[in-house]
């Protein structure tokens, strides 16, 4: 968990959504990271800190909200 105003029972809480085009799902967790994961095998594709890659923020209470999925284009694996 990363510097975070989150209470200490909701850091496992995430946000996910599924795109039935491609099999993949996408979640963004409390600890800011977005991760695209392989729906059938649930390997992780790739993975992403929002918090320290581009300065995201965290708030009160675990909230998070829902990844969009605007194009099937994936993110390149890091």
């Amino acid at each position: 968990m990363f510097l975070s105003d989150v209470p200490a029972e909701r850091t496992g809480w995430a946000s996910c959504v599924g795109d039935p085009a491609t099999g993949r799902i996408y979640s963004l967790g409390t600890n800011g990271l977005l991760q695209c994961l392989d729906g059938e095998t649930g390997r992780e594709i790739w993975s992403h800190s929002m918090q320290e890659e581009f300065g995201g923020i965290s708030v009160y209470g675990g909230r998070t909200n829902f990844p969009t999925i605007f194009d099937t284009c994936c993110w390149p694996a890091s």
